[in-house]
């Protein structure tokens, strides 16, 4: 396995997600007071996703066929080359900004239909960020909802090499970076000890990007010191791209873990 131990606390992205008040990660909060409205609150959030992939990739249109990948977290942790993730938030009364990005290159094998080949190798350099501006619309007792509004980047770089069948072996390369508006909001509800439930969700693309996609997180939070909070949680993270230098067709999902810091 080649990804290196200290990824879990060294990490600084996507990509459904998943995005967010804690990108999923963006969602990631625990019991806080609210921030006053004079002053600037901040929270920044490395955290890791082990996550698995499941859907159709085919790069440049008439250079292959479609690729089926279906590669568990565990054959995606032990064929990550690297991989960061990072979170930060602030807001001042009301109104606030998000930034999230997820980046990471990793390999997987894939299916192919017919004789023509007899499989593929894909790999992946892929980076999803996210930027948003959020809205709390709704604040009671701990309790609160906020809205978001904003822009999904994804720039992903894959490599195809196709296994020999009836056709000769054959590589294809594909770089590509696109944005997809997304809205969404997030909902957090406070829980004793300091615990916390947190839920996210967006949707975006609208055919400007890609034609769809989502991202969704649900999890829990724990405040357990004045600046520190621990969250585990699950997030998806879809997108469905019908291109013709590059068509995706894939979700996306696995737990979460990181380490929120507060100032």
């Amino acid at each position: 396995m080649r990804i290196l131990p200290t990824l879990l606390v060294l990490a600084l992205l996507a990509a459904p997600a998943a995005a967010q008040a804690r990108f999923a990660p963006e969602t990631l909060s625990a019991e806080r007071p609210p921030a006053a409205d004079d002053q600037w609150a901040f929270q920044i959030t490395p955290y890791f996703w082990l996550f698995g992939i499941d859907g159709d990739i085919r790069a440049a249109s008439g250079q292959g066929p479609t690729v089926d990948v279906d590669a568990s977290p565990s054959d995606v942790l032990e064929n990550l080359d690297y991989a960061g993730m990072v979170v930060a938030r602030a807001r001042y009364g009301s109104f606030g900004v998000l930034a999230d990005a997820s980046f990471g290159q990793l390999s997987t094998e894939g299916d192919t239909e017919g004789p023509f080949f007899s499989g593929a190798d894909v790999e992946m350099d892929l980076l999803i960020s996210t930027l948003a501006g959020t809205y709390r619309a709704w604040e009671d007792g701990g309790s609160s909802v906020d809205l978001l509004a904003g822009a999904r980047i994804w720039d992903l770089e894959t490599v195809i090499e196709f296994q020999p069948g009836i056709r000769p072996a054959r590589r294809v390369e594909s770089d590509k970076s696109w944005v997809d508006p997304v809205v969404g909001a997030t909902a957090e509800l406070p829980l004793s000890g300091g615990f916390s439930i947190v839920a996210y969700g967006d949707i975006g693309g609208f055919g400007v990007g890609s034609d769809y996609t989502w991202q969704s997180y649900g999890g829990f939070g724990w405040q357990f010191s004045g600046v520190l909070a621990a969250h585990a949680g699950y997030r998806a993270l879809f997108v469905d791209r019908d291109n013709d230098d590059l068509d995706v067709d894939a979700v996306l999902h696995g737990f979460l873990l990181g380490l929120e810091i507060r100032f």
